[in-house]
């Protein structure tokens, strides 16, 4: 897993990806209303489809619905936060594979342990560049398909 302080990155822009994310579907969980809208704009010109669920809860159900490309999440939501539903996708058969970006406002050293141990591909550190946004979601994507085909 890695994670990235948004701010230090060097900017390659969203479009360099556009290709890779045009038909993908992506779960985006967090319960921050303008964190959400944010990514809705960030990914909107390049992904085919993002579902939003504000607590952990509704997304476990929209995951065992639907099928999805990634899952993006935030680690402090109501009901199930983003630790159990990490661990829930990756002890589900069907779900154990999916791409998973956690982006979250946690800097501590037990949050970056905790997501690498659940096996989270990638975690952002609030506050996001958006302009960059599309490329991690779309390298965690790629990053995750490479090691499936390696396998």
């Amino acid at each position: 897993m890695n994670t990235k302080y948004c701010g230090q990155n060097p900017v390659l822009g969203a479009m360099a990806h556009a290709r890779l994310l045009t038909k993908q579907r992506i779960l985006l969980a967090d319960d921050d209303h303008t964190f959400v809208h944010l990514a809705e704009v960030a990914l909107a010109a390049i992904t085919g489809r993002l579902d939003t669920a504000n607590d952990g809860a509704k997304a476990m159900g929209l995951l065992l619905e639907r099928e999805y490309d990634a899952a993006i999440l935030d680690l402090s939501m109501p009901l199930t936060d983003g630790f159990r539903l990490l661990a829930f996708i990756r002890s589900t058969r069907h779900l154990r594979d999916l791409p998973v970006v956690v982006v979250t406002s946690r800097s501590d050293k037990y949050a970056g342990e905790e997501v690498a141990r659940l096996g989270a591909d990638l975690m952002l550190i609030k506050p996001i560049v958006w302009r960059e946004f599309p490329r991690y979601v779309s390298d965690a994507i790629r990053g995750r398909a490479a090691a499936k085909i390696a396998s």
